[in-house]
């Protein structure tokens, strides 16, 4: 038989974080606990670009954000569901807590679905998730470093809607053209900054992808759909085709203008 039995039940901030039962008996001492680690989340990231993002103390601080006290390895960062790999680095003062000084790296990825192109990215101290970048310590090779690189440009815009897209996923599509009984053109501007001098030759040739769909279907007409495509008033690429379907015209370019380009 127990007797002289105690039971203290200390507060938590919030039930379920933490809970701790002392039962203390003339016959000894024993101890139960049973923990759980808080999972918080801190802010949402949006955006709609790819690339990599930098995001300091002082700039989540000016978001409103609770990272007050963080520690660097309970920081996650979230989307879809999924754990991102991120970099985190300690404050001035203290390596392992996030603090003034303090950065967070991680690649985004923009979204593309028939409703949104705003991914979202969420922030939150849930030390299970907090996945980290690897680190490649290996010796960069000897030689001279590149000086350009192959860079991507698009227009894209979902603009408006057909229910005769030929791909079903994707319905939105950016202009359309009309051309009844004589042809009609769409014109693009698009802005290519900091064009390397004398890059555009060999492998690293610039090329031009123009993805097309037919909304018509003409019975008795063996092509119903003739684009031409020009870049910078040059006659680049053609094609024919019939039906309900998506073409895409793919070519190289000789001559790429470091500015303005007409499509």
């Amino acid at each position: 038989m127990m007797k002289n039995t105690t039971m203290h039940t200390p507060t938590s901030k919030r039930l379920g974080l933490g809970l701790k039962v002392t039962l203390s008996t003339s016959l000894g001492l024993v101890m139960m606990s049973a923990s759980a680690v808080e999972v918080r989340d801190i802010v949402n990231l949006n955006t709609n670009t790819q690339g990599v993002y930098e995001l300091s103390y002082q700039d989540l601080v000016a978001y409103g954000a609770d990272v007050v006290g963080e520690q660097v390895s309970d920081l996650a960062l979230m989307n879809q569901g999924q754990a991102v790999q991120i970099q985190v680095t300690g404050s001035n003062s203290n390596s392992a807590v996030f603090g003034p000084g303090s950065v967070i790296r991680f690649v985004a990825h923009k979204m593309d679905t028939l409703y949104t192109d705003t991914n979202v990215y969420t922030l939150r101290s849930d030390a299970a998730n907090a996945v980290r970048m690897s680190v490649d310590a290996s010796t960069i090779p000897q030689g001279a470093s590149a000086t350009s690189y192959l860079a991507n440009k698009s227009f894209s815009p979902q603009a408006q809607y057909s229910f005769t897209s030929p791909d079903s996923s994707d319905p939105w599509y950016a202009k359309r053209i009309v051309a009844v009984g004589a042809p009609q053109s769409e014109s693009i501007s698009m802005q290519l900054d900091d064009v390397a001098a004398g890059g555009n030759s060999g492998a690293t040739k610039a090329k031009l992808s123009v993805s097309v769909w037919g909304s018509s279907d003409i019975a008795g007409v063996a092509d119903d759909h003739s684009f031409r495509l020009a870049f910078n008033g040059q006659d680049v690429a053609s094609t024919t085709f019939d039906g309900l379907r998506a073409e895409t015209l793919s070519t190289e370019l000789e001559v790429v203008n470091d500015g303005i380009n007409t499509v």
